[in-house]
């Protein structure tokens, strides 16, 4: 009788830790699946709202980004201080040469916190060149994907402004500079052939 005992008890007591372990387990997993279910639409609802933050952040540097090449169309009366709240950081001017503009089209704009870099297609007219003390322009036609940075902090007024020249190293401004066309051409002339290409194109004249 202690022999057949003693064999049933260890059989009966694993079956019923298993058991005790098999409900064990089914409470476990569902307590995990309420707490996944429970926080999931938090962590969309801060996914969705980073995700807004960032497309916020893009479509403002992309804004002051149209502005700054719409106003450096070479055709358009260049004024002093026309670039004031669109540019910074002039201490990284570093370009020989100046591109006279005719066209541009946004490709991209990549934001990481207060910095960004654009991507935008250009097309311009002519290369300006400085030649000791004065600059020589080459008419030309080109079209070439250029990059620009910009930053936005407490200099820039919480403002996003473009950061010195083109990565490509060349700039965009024509004011002051103390230009000779070579014979035969000038900048009635490459105006003149912006106006053209942008009317071509569907475009309004800038001026």
């Amino acid at each position: 009788m202690s022999v057949s005992i003693s064999i049933r008890t260890p059989s009966q007591g694993a079956g019923s830790v298993r058991a005790r372990n098999a409900g064990r387990l089914t409470v476990l997993s569902g307590l995990l699946l309420m707490a996944v279910a429970c926080s999931s639409p938090a962590q969309q609802q801060g996914a969705n709202q980073h995700a807004g933050v960032a497309s916020q952040q893009q479509g403002d540097a992309r804004s002051q980004f149209d502005r700054f090449l719409s106003t450096a169309i070479a055709s358009r009366v260049q004024k002093i201080g026309m670039y004031e709240s669109l540019y910074t950081c002039t201490d990284r001017e570093m370009a020989d040469n100046v591109k006279w503009l005719a066209d541009y089209k946004v490709l991209a704009v990549d934001t990481a916190a207060g910095n960004a870099v654009v991507t935008a297609r250009v097309t311009v007219v002519a290369n300006q060149v400085l030649d000791h003390d004065f600059w020589s322009v080459r008419p030309t036609i080109e079209e070439f994907d250029a990059h620009w940075r910009m930053e936005r902090d407490a200099e820039t007024a919480g403002r996003w402004m473009v950061c010195g020249d083109a990565v490509e190293q060349f700039g965009v401004f024509l004011i002051g500079r103390d230009v000779r066309w070579p014979p035969g051409t000038s900048a009635k002339a490459v105006i003149a052939t912006i106006d053209s290409l942008r009317q071509a194109r569907g475009l309004p004249i800038a001026r």
